[in-house]
């Protein structure tokens, strides 16, 4: 799914799967999975197996989306992205839960991404990778290869990056809501960001020099989340992140792993991946006219509580604490400078 570096060596590590879901990925390839080869991707946090699959006869170097002819498609469908639910085993009892609840709150995020992706293969197929299927805990998509899943440095270049992505980002809040999902499946990830903030933060855990922006937040939050409750919703991808956005300067831009998918304020996406590219040190004043600061006081609020939450050692995401203590403290500098 990401490709920014050298890929790491071909392997195959798909046997050990339960039979349902080797049964699953060989009825795809219409081939036995010992005649598969797998590469990790680079990316990911949650206890998935990520893997990039290739059939012995795939085409490493296109996509099924720049395919010409019914041909180039077919040979480019034996390569695929898979996201891999795993059982119980593979997670750990903490004071959040046990391994149990974990791997089911995965399998729910993973059941909402499958579902997601369908859907919008169906309303904006061009933004998003091809859905392939979801049975058994294993989602297999289409792989983007030849695509940057981070900003470039070059000023020209990084300007239509931004421009593409944005463009992205308007024509899904501008795409209607999926009608036969329950309101809880639209509403479920802005409620849980209103519900998980700073009003759950014991300040007194932060160093001094947080202090004053914490006393900000408090002060500007409540307000901020009146005002979005007051606002229209449109539908938003929740996890904006540039490592979610494959973009070719050729191709443009394509929004993956929408596991977060619902409905959110104007420019919720656009706002996060603002946020997104000046935490790694763009400068991003030409686009702010893009930025929501109402929702942005909201994910700050989020991030500073989430990065409060003991990393979990079998998912491997204490970098992702670090990070969102840095997105926070990033949304807030952005919001003083407005």
């Amino acid at each position: 799914m990401r490709n920014p570096e050298t890929p790491p060596p071909t392997m195959n590590d798909l046997q050990d799967l339960p039979l349902t879901q080797r049964a699953v990925i060989e009825a795809y390839f219409d081939c036995p999975i010992d005649q598969l080869t797998t590469r990790q991707p680079l990316y990911g946090h949650m206890a998935y197996r990520r893997r990039i699959i290739t059939a012995p006869d795939g085409l490493p170097a296109m996509s099924i989306g720049q395919c010409t002819t019914p041909r180039q498609a077919a040979q480019a469908g034996r390569q695929v992205f898979a996201k891999i639910q795993l059982g119980d085993e593979h997670y750990s009892d903490d004071a959040y839960g046990s391994a149990h609840q974990h791997a089911l709150s995965d399998q729910r995020h993973l059941d909402h991404e499958a579902r997601a992706l369908d859907y919008l293969n169906q309303v904006i197929p061009e933004l998003v990778p091809q859905f392939q299927t979801y049975q058994a805990g294993v989602l297999l998509s289409e792989y983007l290869p030849g695509r940057r899943w981070e900003a470039p440095r070059d000023p020209a270049q990084f300007n239509q990056y931004v421009k593409d992505i944005l463009d992205a980002f308007d024509i899904l809040q501008n795409t209607p809501p999926p009608s036969t999902w329950p309101q809880s499946s639209l509403d479920g990830t802005l409620t849980w960001l209103i519900q998980n903030n700073w009003s759950q933060i014991n300040f007194a855990t932060f160093p001094e020099k947080y202090q004053s922006a914490l006393q900000q937040l408090c002060d500007q939050g409540e307000t901020a989340i009146a005002r979005l409750m007051s606002s229209p919703l449109r539908l938003t991808h929740f996890d904006s992140q540039a490592n979610n956005i494959g973009w070719h300067p050729e191709f443009g831009a394509r929004l993956v792993d929408p596991s977060w998918l619902g409905i959110g304020p104007a420019n919720a996406d656009a706002t996060m991946f603002l946020i997104d590219l000046a935490q790694s040190g763009h400068d991003v004043s030409d686009f702010m006219d893009r930025f929501n600061p109402d929702y942005a006081w909201l994910r700050a609020g989020n991030w500073l509580l989430r990065s409060t939450i003991p990393p979990v050692a079998a998912v491997g995401n204490a970098p992702v604490r670090q990070r969102q203590l840095k997105a926070a403290l990033t949304t807030l500098r952005l919001l003083n400078q407005i």
